[in-house]
């Protein structure tokens, strides 16, 4: 399984790679919009799962989003109105979450 994580939080990046490695997942990370962006126009195959930040400095996650239509993607936030405006094909999981729950959303892809 293909996970890609965008985040500019390093350490939550770090620690999600390395949950997710130890799950068996193959692991991209991400720091910004636009490092997605390049590695998407790069030929980077598509991941099975996105765990993407909703708050990033340089613009809007779902701007990723219609580049992968075969894609699960999870919205991850610590604001709770954020949720609210998401389409229905986009998961939410709210900031601060457990490994567990993490975990749960990524077995159920496979």
């Amino acid at each position: 399984m293909q996970v890609w994580i965008i985040d500019d939080d390093a350490a939550l990046r770090t620690l999600l790679s390395t949950a997710l490695s130890g799950w068996g997942a193959h692991v991209s990370g991400f720091g910004s919009v636009e490092e997605a962006l390049r590695a998407i126009e790069g030929g980077a195959p598509q991941p099975d799962v996105c765990f993407a930040d909703w708050t990033l400095k340089d613009g809007p996650v779902l701007r990723v989003k219609p580049l992968m239509p075969d894609t699960r993607f999870v919205v991850m936030s610590g604001n709770p109105a954020a949720e609210e405006g998401l389409p229905k094909d986009i998961q939410w999981l709210a900031k601060p979450f457990r490994l567990s729950e993490l975990n749960r959303m990524v077995m159920a892809e496979r």
